[in-house]
């Protein structure tokens, strides 16, 4: 075996990788730049922007008034986002919504189905089947999949979701083997994080929190840039710290959950007396809301007052620049988050005030989350292209 040829070899695509990062991150740069800031030789640079220019991963933009030493208008280089997509899959409770995505974000050819939970050990065949359509109809690059519950990222393996009452299911394994192509698994609220740090609230900010209101309750964790997971992936599980002793039961088996008070469920539970569609039937405790309902504005702010509590514990322990919010529950509006910031602020260490931020992205979140995995995967986590 040529060692000398193998080490250069992968010096070559840590650089062209390098250099791709680069270019993406910054949207528009010269090889000169790309020199000055990696450190590479501007030969090297110019063969292997070369390559990236002709596999069409990169374009050349017009000139801008930056000059190269020699006196020549720097040409900037971007990336082409239609050179390639990913598909992004956001499995909830019921249904499963899947989009293609550009390399720079852009959803398209956005679809949902109805599933039975209980076929959970189906799930990367239904998956399979529906994403062979996907990519046979463009250069697909790599999936993502954001999936409720706690989630092995390493492996792609589902370990356990409560509110699904799945266990061990691999999901990353069999859809690379059946379909050729990189797959990245995480818990899905992980991975909306992700997408507000590529394409929203958390583009410019290295250390968030995005807080997930819906059925459940969960929290993304972004520090430095990056998904904070914790020793066992089990970071950001909000919605099973206890936020009041003794209060109900929750599905998880504790007492006084913050999801108890504050999730979809808990919400519409207290207002009708029984579960219901907890979609419409939020709207419905909304609009009675707007219309003078003393009952539902109560539960609804007993519900932010709790919120309000559990936040402060995150932000107590990560100082976090912003929190985001998005989910269903969200959608209440000011009766629930007035009552949220009073509770939270009050309880904060820092006597800074908090920034937050409401999530832009609403329904589509969680297929941002999973196109945003698949890209990370191919931008930064791939050995090669």
């Amino acid at each position: 075996m040529n060692l000398r040829g193998v080490n250069h070899q992968l010096v070559k695509i840590q650089n062209r990788n390098l250099i791709l990062k680069l270019i993406y991150e910054r949207g528009s740069i010269s090889r000169q730049e790309i020199s000055r800031i990696i450190g590479l030789t501007p030969a090297t640079v110019t063969n292997i922007t070369g390559e990236l220019l002709e596999e069409g991963f990169i374009v050349e933009l017009p000139s801008f008034e930056e000059r190269s030493g020699s006196g020549r208008k720097a040409i900037p280089l971007a990336i082409n986002p239609t050179s390639g997509y990913v598909i992004g899959v956001d499995v909830g409770p019921r249904i499963i919504r899947i989009a293609t995505s550009d390399l720079l974000g852009h959803l398209s050819n956005i679809d949902s189905f109805c599933y039975d939970p209980q076929d959970g050990e189906k799930l990367p065949d239904i998956l399979i089947e529906r994403l062979k359509v996907l990519k046979d109809d463009r250069n697909i690059i790599g999936i993502g999949i954001g999936i409720p519950g706690l989630v092995d990222s390493t492996s792609g393996e589902l370990k356990v979701s409560p509110n699904l009452g799945w266990r061990n299911l691999k999901l990353a394994d069999p859809i690379e083997d059946a379909l050729e192509l990189p797959v990245a698994v995480e818990n899905n609220v992980k991975a909306m994080a992700l997408g507000e740090k590529w394409f929203g609230k958390g583009k410019k900010s290295n250390n968030f929190v995005l807080v997930y209101v819906s059925l459940g309750i969960g929290a993304g964790i972004i520090m430095d840039g990056k998904i904070y997971r914790g020793a066992n992936n089990g970071a950001g599980e909000i919605g099973h710290t206890v936020v009041s002793e003794g209060g109900e039961v929750c599905n998880c088996g504790k007492r006084g959950c913050l999801e108890t008070f504050a999730s979809a469920r808990a919400i519409v539970k207290r207002f009708k007396g029984t579960p219901g569609d907890e979609d419409t039937d939020i709207n419905e405790i909304k609009i009675a809301v707007e219309k003078g309902d003393e009952k539902a504005r109560e539960i609804v702010e007993r519900a932010g007052h709790y919120l309000g509590v559990g936040i402060s514990n995150l932000v107590n322990m990560f100082d976090p620049e912003m929190i985001i919010l998005s989910g269903r529950v969200i959608r209440l509006g000011k009766v629930l988050l007035e009552p949220m910031r009073r509770s939270l602020e009050s309880r904060l260490f820092s006597t800074d005030r908090i920034r937050i931020e409401i999530s832009e992205f609403g329904k589509e979140i969680g297929l941002y989350g999973a196109s945003a995995l698949a890209l990370q995967r191919f931008f930064y986590e791939k050995e090669e292209l």
